[in-house]
């Protein structure tokens, strides 16, 4: 029987500590070769709003981006609506299921 155990995710504030976790992360990311042109983020690369996952205590995923206003239609925003855009979004590897699916 497999253990499945709860992963929090939650919106984060920058600070030091996590901004060291979270280019661990991203250094874990460019190691497993899994997405072309992927280099490890400095702190200056990390900002808000952010959302980081946990197990327990360490964060072993996170997710930013950046709010903005659309300045043109497109096939689904109107001008002027408020937007965000995500900038990276990651996970360690060893969280997820290892079989392809099928979309």
């Amino acid at each position: 029987m497999e253990h499945f155990s709860i992963i929090d995710v939650k919106r984060a504030t920058l600070e030091k500590a996590l901004s060291a976790q979270l280019i661990e992360l991203s250094r874990c990311w460019a190691a497993e070769g899994c997405s072309h042109g992927i280099v490890p983020n400095e702190a200056a690369d990390l900002h808000e709003p952010l959302w980081v996952a946990q197990d327990a205590d360490p964060v072993i995923g996170y997710a930013f981006g950046h709010f903005y206003t659309a300045e043109r239609k497109t096939g689904y925003i109107l001008p002027g609506s408020r937007c965000f855009d995500l900038d990276e979004l990651y996970g360690l590897s060893h969280f997820f299921s290892s079989s392809p699916k099928i979309l």
